[in-house]
């Protein structure tokens, strides 16, 4: 019971950690996407609002 208790406790220590490690390996990989404008065929065309008249 004292391994079993002392496992949970790591395992609850280390989760902060690993959230750390998962979290900053996805914010290198999304700082490192290019920054350059989209095409203007990549960007979709917002639908026309027929409320707003002509």
């Amino acid at each position: 019971m004292r391994n079993a208790t002392r496992e949970l406790m790591y395992a609850f220590a280390t989760l902060p950690a690993d959230f750390a490690d998962v979290a900053g390996q996805a914010i290198e990989d999304w700082a490192s996407v290019s920054d350059e404008p989209a095409t203007a065929a990549a960007k979709p065309k917002a639908p026309r609002d027929e409320m707003a008249g002509a």
